[in-house]
């Protein structure tokens, strides 16, 4: 009789480290997964900041560009009518 309850208790022990191990790695891979997805959404956020900043930059490259030509086309606009009034005299 204590054999059979020494078998019980043995099989009933190893059937507890079992259970709690499985739940430890569970656990585990619960806080893994959770890990990998916080650091996903982290890069996920630097990639749309930096490109975010990427349009604003080109944007306002764009416009330095546009700019810089208005200026081009003002002041050969402006040697040409000197020209002329330098000629007209």
């Amino acid at each position: 009789m204590w054999g059979k309850r020494k078998l019980i208790i043995k099989a009933a022990a190893g059937i507890f480290k079992l259970a709690m191990v499985e739940a430890g790695s569970a656990c585990i891979s619960v806080y893994n997964s959770g890990l990998n997805l916080i650091r996903q959404s982290r890069g996920s956020e630097a990639q749309t900041k930096k490109a975010e900043l990427e349009r604003s930059m080109r944007a306002s490259k764009g416009k330095i560009l546009a700019l810089t030509y208005e200026i081009g086309k003002e002041g050969v606009r402006l040697k040409w009518y000197s020209m002329l009034r330098s000629r007209q005299k």
